[in-house]
């Protein structure tokens, strides 16, 4: 097994994160135009990027960056990963996330409908909206972001390029031989 590294990962990372573009429009435009739809769509929003890479990961292995770069999930024997390996994987970051939307959703509720009109641009609501976000959310985000960068490190300095959540899993990031 030739194991994946950090810029091959990095670059699944991008092509998903570009493959989540159309929904980041959508709920902006949904946030300049309604704040009862943004009230419904933040906690979807939030968690729609971990429910796409669990499903993914349950099913192929590899989401649509790693299928892309070439790139797959397996258990460390190299065997394919079921639901519940892609569940522990995500684990961490789908608390952060759900974390995230209940802070993010008793922001805008305490923010109140005004600013939600193309009146303000994406920048600017998110001004106003930032300073009713709760301590629990803040704090979260921070601890996420601690997350993130103990991720990297764990990942680039063991042998077989293995992360946090590959750990908690029992999952490593391979090539893909050509077919």
């Amino acid at each position: 097994m030739k194991y994946a590294g950090f810029w091959s990962r990095f670059l699944a990372g991008l092509i998903d994160v570009v493959v989540f573009m159309p929904l980041f429009y959508l709920y902006t435009w949904i946030e300049r135009h309604s704040y009862v739809g943004t009230m419904v769509f933040v906690i979807p929003y939030f968690l729609t990027y971990a429910g796409y890479n669990i499903f993914l990961l349950a099913k192929y292995g590899q989401t649509l960056g790693k299928m892309a770069v070439r790139i797959k999930v397996t258990r460390t024997d190299g065997s394919d990963i079921g639901i519940r390996e892609a569940i522990l994987r995500h684990s961490v970051d789908f608390a952060f996330a759900l974390i995230s939307a209940i802070g993010m959703l008793i922001a805008i509720h305490a923010t109140g409908s005004d600013v939600f009109t193309s009146e303000y641009t994406w920048i600017e609501r998110n001004k106003m909206i930032m300073p009713n976000t709760p301590d629990f959310a803040n704090i979260a985000q921070t601890l996420s972001n601690i997350w993130v960068w103990s991720e990297l490190l764990v990942l680039l300095f063991n042998k077989k390029r293995r992360a946090l959540h590959d750990f908690i899993a029992g999952t490593v990031v391979v090539h893909v031989a050509k077919a």
